[in-house]
């Protein structure tokens, strides 16, 4: 089976968080409260779900979420602990990258005092938390390495005519024998099974690009990979590729891109996937009749690409675009 390298990231968010409120709350850890608490922390942190994130008020927004959480719980939790755990987690968040925060060790010891005062707790647990977060932060480096390659890399092109969009192409950096001219070289990796092959590797690579831009707050990037239309009719090799992406953090910011041919050949298909969450990047080719009911239901796409020397009715397509995404290629 593919691994979903977002949900293992996550899993691994969610594990760490939980230590690290084990260490502060001791016996008094409510697991009900935190649990609560920490899908709503994860919810802010990961997805963008009002497509309005940004790297300046991503901070903001958890610490809101968070309390939303617990208006909602105080009448049935525990209240003390529910105000407390809520923070500590104004703290944590820094131990999850949320922003750049230069001593990491000044924040261990905040933790210890806002411990002691509310808690009650008289041991320290500097040494614990600093031991806890440099473990933690080692293990979420070493599973994003852990599926970078030395032999592909990805090469990432931003469209002029779209700034926050970017073309992925997948590149290798392994030397070959002098025999092969790169056109052969290039001819191999894009046809027959090849290129479905290789889009586990792009795929992956993306994945990780894409949590690493979700570390730094950047939630604006969309990216267009590529997909095989002869994956359409191999839906188990289809569905296991697939599997890679299954993520609204991931879905949110990735784009398959398919020629208009290929979807009027796979329109169920495409449909479906679409109603699962993944989003797609039409290529109106030459076999797009451009009238204006065609051009309406463009909209089911978040990206169009359109090429004045071979889409049919570019101009009428640029003229009645009506709100969509039109990048010119």
């Amino acid at each position: 089976m593919s691994t979903n390298i977002m949900n293992e990231y996550i899993k691994l968010t969610k594990k760490h968080m939980t230590q690290y409120m084990k260490l502060i709350f001791g016996a008094k850890f409510d697991k009900v409260i935190f649990e609560e608490l920490l899908d709503s922390y994860i919810n802010a942190r990961y997805y963008d779900l009002n497509g309005d994130k940004s790297d300046n008020t991503l901070k903001a927004e958890i610490l809101s979420e968070v309390e939303k959480k617990k208006i909602k719980l105080k009448d049935k939790k525990n209240e003390e602990t529910l105000e407390y755990m809520c923070a500590f987690f104004s703290y944590i968040l820094y131990f999850d990258r949320v922003i750049p925060n230069k001593s990491l060790e000044r924040t261990i010891e905040s933790i210890n005092g806002l411990r002691k005062r509310l808690l009650q707790k008289e041991n320290d647990i500097i040494k614990e938390l600093s031991d806890a977060l440099e473990g933690n932060l080692l293990e979420i480096d070493n599973l994003l390495k852990k599926y970078e390659s030395t032999e592909f890399y990805l090469k990432i092109t931003n469209f002029s005519s779209f700034k926050t969009a970017y073309k992925v192409t997948l590149q290798y950096s392994f030397s070959m024998p002098k025999v092969y001219s790169r056109f052969a070289i290039e001819k191999a990796l894009n046809t027959g099974m090849v290129v479905e092959d290789k889009l586990f590797v792009e795929y992956s690579l993306i994945t990780v690009q894409i949590i690493r831009d979700i570390i730094k707050g950047n939630f604006k990037k969309q990216y267009i990979v590529e997909l095989a239309d002869t994956l359409f009719k191999k839906k188990q090799k289809l569905e296991r590729l697939l599997n890679l992406t299954d993520n609204l953090a991931i879905q949110d910011k990735l784009n398959f891109e398919i020629e208009y041919k290929v979807f009027t050949e796979n329109k169920e298909q495409v449909y479906a996937l679409m109603q699962r969450g993944f989003k797609f990047a039409c290529f109106l080719d030459d076999t797009f009749t451009a009238d204006l009911k065609d051009i309406e239901k463009l909209n089911i796409f978040h990206l169009i690409l359109i090429s004045a020397d071979i889409t049919n009715g570019y101009y009428a397509v640029m003229e009645n675009n009506n709100k969509l995404n039109i990048i010119e290629v």
